[in-house]
């Protein structure tokens, strides 16, 4: 196991999310339970994030957390900058539009502005800078979102 791999353990109990988005995912993986376009291991990897994490009511969860339907900048060690929406997978909409089945979708939400996360990517963990969290909903008091 190479170092990068190391660093990359899921701190499930470090991530928070609201109430409203646990029980939205908590839902989606029931209902995606057998399903063959919907691999065991993401169910799997997204049961153990929502169990896991902090809940706040969606009134009180921090700003610093990426929540549902939350736009966040992230950049690699290149510096290169992306923008990317965290949503379920029914709302994916557009090409800034990342699936919480995602690897990348997994690695970003319940996490904070500013935190480092790792994605598998060819053979490798790619590690991404969470740079700014440009909108998240309960921010801006969009609870229905």
């Amino acid at each position: 196991m190479d170092t990068q791999q190391k660093e990359m353990p899921l701190h499930w109990n470090k991530k928070a999310i609201t109430d409203m988005d646990y029980a939205r995912i908590m839902n989606l993986v029931g209902e995606d339970i057998g399903k063959s376009h919907v691999p065991p291991q993401s169910l799997h990897k997204l049961y153990l994030f929502a169990a896991n994490s902090k809940k706040y009511r969606p009134q009180g969860i921090p700003n610093n957390y990426v929540t549902l339907n939350s736009e966040i900048i992230l950049s690699n060690e290149e510096n290169q900058k992306q923008l990317v929406k965290i949503v379920l997978p029914q709302n994916i909409h557009g090409k800034n539009d990342i699936s919480v089945y995602s690897l990348l979708g997994l690695a970003c939400i319940g996490a904070k502005e500013h935190d480092v996360v790792y994605v598998p990517y060819n053979k490798t963990n790619q590690k991404l800078f969470i740079e700014e969290i440009t909108f998240q909903p309960e921010k801006e008091k969009k609870f229905n979102l």
